[in-house]
Protein backbone atom coordinates (compact mmCIF):
# COMPACT_ATOMS: atom_id res chain seq x y z
CA UNK A 1 0.00 0.00 0.00
CA UNK A 2 1.59 3.21 -1.24
CA UNK A 3 0.54 6.31 1.31
CA UNK A 4 1.62 9.67 1.21
CA UNK A 5 3.38 11.03 3.53
CA UNK A 6 1.41 13.91 5.89
CA UNK A 7 1.28 17.25 4.78
CA UNK A 8 2.13 19.89 7.67
CA UNK A 9 -0.08 22.20 8.65
CA UNK A 10 0.36 25.31 7.53
CA UNK A 11 0.16 29.25 8.98
CA UNK A 12 -4.16 29.62 8.20
CA UNK A 13 -4.61 25.81 9.87
CA UNK A 14 -2.94 26.73 12.57
CA UNK A 15 -4.68 30.04 13.10
CA UNK A 16 -7.65 28.36 11.83
CA UNK A 17 -7.22 25.90 14.96
CA UNK A 18 -6.43 28.37 17.67
CA UNK A 19 -9.80 30.27 16.26
CA UNK A 20 -11.79 27.04 16.88
CA UNK A 21 -10.22 26.36 20.24
CA UNK A 22 -10.76 30.06 21.49
CA UNK A 23 -14.41 29.82 20.43
CA UNK A 24 -15.49 26.46 22.49
CA UNK A 25 -13.16 27.35 25.55
CA UNK A 26 -15.51 30.99 25.27
CA UNK A 27 -18.64 28.48 24.97
CA UNK A 28 -17.35 26.14 27.94
CA UNK A 29 -17.26 29.25 30.16
CA UNK A 30 -20.16 31.11 29.08
CA UNK A 31 -22.23 27.95 29.72
CA UNK A 32 -20.97 27.36 33.13
CA UNK A 33 -21.91 31.12 34.27
CA UNK A 34 -25.41 29.69 33.12
CA UNK A 35 -24.98 26.43 34.73
CA UNK A 36 -23.70 26.64 38.01
CA UNK A 37 -25.79 29.28 39.65
CA UNK A 38 -29.06 27.36 37.83
CA UNK A 39 -27.65 24.26 39.83
CA UNK A 40 -27.25 26.66 43.38
CA UNK A 41 -30.54 28.07 43.01
CA UNK A 42 -32.33 24.52 42.59
CA UNK A 43 -30.41 23.22 45.21
CA UNK A 44 -30.95 26.26 47.52
CA UNK A 45 -34.88 25.17 46.53
CA UNK A 46 -34.74 21.61 47.34
CA UNK A 47 -32.85 22.47 50.64
CA UNK A 48 -35.45 25.03 51.84
CA UNK A 49 -38.95 22.61 50.29
CA UNK A 50 -37.16 19.59 52.09
CA UNK A 51 -37.00 21.71 55.74
CA UNK A 52 -40.33 23.37 54.86
CA UNK A 53 -42.06 19.66 55.11
CA UNK A 54 -39.71 18.10 57.74
CA UNK A 55 -40.77 21.08 60.25
CA UNK A 56 -44.84 20.69 59.14
CA UNK A 57 -43.83 17.09 59.96
CA UNK A 58 -42.67 17.54 63.18
CA UNK A 59 -45.62 20.11 64.18
CA UNK A 60 -47.78 17.10 63.47
CA UNK A 61 -45.86 14.95 65.12
CA UNK A 62 -45.61 17.07 68.08
CA UNK A 63 -49.03 17.52 68.52
CA UNK A 64 -49.48 13.75 67.96
CA UNK A 65 -47.88 13.12 70.81
CA UNK A 66 -50.26 15.78 72.79
CA UNK A 67 -52.82 14.14 72.15
CA UNK A 68 -54.34 11.85 74.77
CA UNK A 69 -56.03 9.15 72.58
CA UNK A 70 -52.69 8.93 71.40
CA UNK A 71 -50.79 8.92 74.02
CA UNK A 72 -52.89 6.14 75.29
CA UNK A 73 -52.22 3.75 72.89
CA UNK A 74 -48.47 3.81 73.49
CA UNK A 75 -49.00 4.00 77.19
CA UNK A 76 -47.27 1.24 79.02
CA UNK A 77 -48.65 -1.43 81.81
CA UNK A 78 -47.11 0.77 84.27
CA UNK A 79 -48.84 4.06 83.72
CA UNK A 80 -45.81 5.36 81.76
CA UNK A 81 -46.35 7.53 78.84
CA UNK A 82 -42.97 6.78 77.14
CA UNK A 83 -41.84 10.32 77.54
CA UNK A 84 -38.94 10.77 79.16
CA UNK A 85 -35.02 9.41 78.46
CA UNK A 86 -33.85 6.32 76.94
CA UNK A 87 -31.00 4.56 78.28
CA UNK A 88 -29.59 1.16 76.01
CA UNK A 89 -28.89 -1.43 77.54
CA UNK A 90 -28.87 -5.25 78.01
CA UNK A 91 -31.80 -7.06 80.51
CA UNK A 92 -30.84 -10.68 81.72
CA UNK A 93 -33.51 -12.57 83.02
CA UNK A 94 -32.94 -15.12 85.72
CA UNK A 95 -35.76 -16.91 86.77
CA UNK A 96 -35.95 -18.70 90.42
CA UNK A 97 -34.38 -22.76 90.25
CA UNK A 98 -31.97 -21.96 87.20
CA UNK A 99 -28.65 -21.70 87.59
CA UNK A 100 -27.01 -18.81 86.76
CA UNK A 101 -23.18 -18.35 85.35
CA UNK A 102 -21.91 -17.04 88.55
CA UNK A 103 -23.30 -20.19 90.11
CA UNK A 104 -21.35 -22.08 87.86
CA UNK A 105 -17.78 -22.47 88.60
CA UNK A 106 -15.08 -23.59 85.30
CA UNK A 107 -12.33 -25.78 86.17
CA UNK A 108 -9.24 -26.18 84.38
CA UNK A 109 -7.51 -29.27 83.60
CA UNK A 110 -4.28 -29.75 83.79
CA UNK A 111 -3.43 -30.05 79.46
CA UNK A 112 -5.35 -26.52 79.43
CA UNK A 113 -8.96 -27.44 78.26
CA UNK A 114 -12.18 -26.24 79.77
CA UNK A 115 -14.56 -28.51 81.27
CA UNK A 116 -17.85 -27.33 83.19
CA UNK A 117 -17.13 -29.08 86.48
CA UNK A 118 -17.63 -27.82 90.27
CA UNK A 119 -20.11 -25.38 91.28
CA UNK A 120 -20.52 -23.74 94.57
CA UNK A 121 -22.26 -26.08 96.45
CA UNK A 122 -20.56 -28.71 95.58
CA UNK A 123 -17.40 -29.81 97.27
CA UNK A 124 -14.33 -30.23 94.79
CA UNK A 125 -13.21 -34.29 94.09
Amino acid sequence: MNTLPPIPPGPLTKLLSLVVAAGVLALGFMFSLVIIPVLLVTGLAAWAYLRWKFRQLQKAMAAQMDDPAFAQQWQGSDGATGQGEVIEGEVVVVREGQETAQEILISRKEDGSISPGNRRDQEPH
